[in-house]
């Protein structure tokens, strides 16, 4: 409805504007026009009579009726003191021959002096009519109705096709064929579906092309990981045969360095392996109910015997027992981001469990170096490593908070990262707290 008032407004205000315009301007320019070419017509005429009663003998009464029959012209003999203008008009006829009146009572008149007690009033002329209209109540009236109805027609039909118009970009994004109502419009919305088609079209080589690229890239990924297993067996085979008690320390060294490097190159590639399985929809979730408490208990006692110099600390909710979820996907997540903290701690991980009636929270502070805000959103990115300030001794690809982040997505739940009052980087993960098998 503020559509239709604003529309009417717009019109009532614009039509109201090219009245005014038009009584204000173009009528006083009419006006000025009427008054100098009356004026001529009349001082033509006076200065006819004038000389014809000079050249001409006879009787002026005479001389004057035929003059009048002659041009056509309204003329007759008046006193002087019934001529009904002004003392100052008067004076001017008695000084000069004649005088023009524009605005005289009967209309547009010249007066000739024939004597000093009579004069000739010719004409008057037909006089210029014009009523201005925008300050008239009626028609005030008049334009707001006639807009009002104007106003109401034009908002009806822009109602309706944008209604059309609105359920073709439905369809379109739906990918539904359009309506032939709208496909047979002979206008503006008849194009405009055709660019729809066309839009639509587009999109569905582009997502065609994407979806062929995902797939490439995830054959590509699976096929690299899988031939490089092959070549990291045997080169693990072969260390191991010439592992022998007789080597020299400097030997064994580099033995072990070798084999810490093949691990590595395990790791990584079944990070890649489970990042593409949860990035393609390939994983199969497998719900149960998790002790979360003793979870994070496992996990951090297994990593304090990794990361010496941190401590780890369990904040705990008692009435957190219980989650629902794939154990195996969630410790994978939870060591993933207690790992993290963990390498970019200075001395303490604290580790807080807490609840509500539809979420349970996990969140992880740090005492480290923290992360700048502008780069929060990329840490979740797969192979996405920050300066090599915060990368130190990592050893990783930057695929560890980005399979934390798919299985959280996993679980219809949520992750992000702030500050936290440690001084370090705090991270939230919220999870559903519902027994429904059927999330994906």
């Amino acid at each position: 409805m503020s559509h239709y008032i604003k529309l009417f407004i717009a019109f009532t205000v614009t039509n109201y504007l090219l009245i005014f315009i038009y009584d204000n301007y173009y009528l006083i320019h009419v006006e000025n026009s009427y008054i100098i070419d009356t004026r001529d017509e009349l001082r033509q005429l006076t200065l006819d009579l004038r000389s014809r009663l000079t050249n001409n003998e006879s009787d002026s009464l005479t001389t004057i009726n035929q003059w009048a029959l002659e041009k056509n012209i309204p003329s007759q003999v008046l006193a002087l003191d019934q001529l009904k203008v002004d003392s100052i008009a008067k004076s001017q006829l008695v000084e000069s021959d004649y005088i023009i009146d524009i605005y005289y009572v009967n209309g547009p008149s010249s007066f000739l002096k024939l004597s000093d007690s009579e004069v000739v009033e010719i004409g008057p002329l037909d006089p210029l009519v014009m009523d201005s209209t925008s300050y008239q109540p009626f028609f005030i009236i008049l334009i707001l109705l006639v807009n009002g109805i104007a106003t109401f027609w034009a908002y009806w039909r822009f109602q309706v096709r944008n209604r059309k118009l609105e359920s073709a970009i439905v369809d379109v994004v739906e990918r539904r064929a359009l309506p032939k109502e709208v496909l047979a419009e002979q206008d503006v919305l008849r194009n405009l579906a055709n660019r729809l088609l066309e839009v639509d079209s587009y999109i569905e080589e582009i997502e065609e092309s994407n979806h062929q690229i995902i797939n490439d890239q995830r054959d590509l990924m699976h096929a690299v990981a899988h031939e490089l297993r092959s070549p990291i067996a045997r080169f693990s085979f072969a260390l191991e045969l010439v592992e022998d008690n007789d080597k020299s320390p400097e030997d064994r060294k580099l033995i072990k360095e070798m084999h810490d490097s093949i691990d590595e190159l395990e790791s990584l590639i079944k990070e890649i392996l489970s990042y593409s399985r949860l990035s393609h929809g390939k994983m199969v979730m497998n719900y149960g109910a998790i002790d979360l408490v003793e979870i994070v208990t496992i996990i951090t006692a297994r990593l304090q015997t990794l990361y010496t110099q941190q401590e780890f600390h369990i904040i705990k909710d008692e009435n957190c027992i219980e989650i629902y979820a794939d154990p195996k996907l969630l410790e994978r997540a939870l060591i993933n981001l207690l790992r993290n903290a963990a390498r970019f701690a200075k001395q303490r991980v604290n580790v807080t469990i807490s609840c509500d009636k539809d979420n349970v929270s996990i969140c992880v502070d740090d005492d480290g170096m923290g992360i700048p805000p502008g780069k929060r959103e990329r840490i979740f990115e797969a192979f996405t490593r920050l300066d090599p300030s915060r990368s130190r001794d990592s050893g990783g690809v930057g695929l560890g908070l980005a399979i934390v982040k798919k299985v959280v997505e996993k679980h219809n739940g949520k992750v992000a990262v702030s500050d936290s009052p440690m001084g370090g980087a705090r991270f939230i993960v919220s999870l559903p707290n519902v027994e429904d098998l059927s999330i994906e």
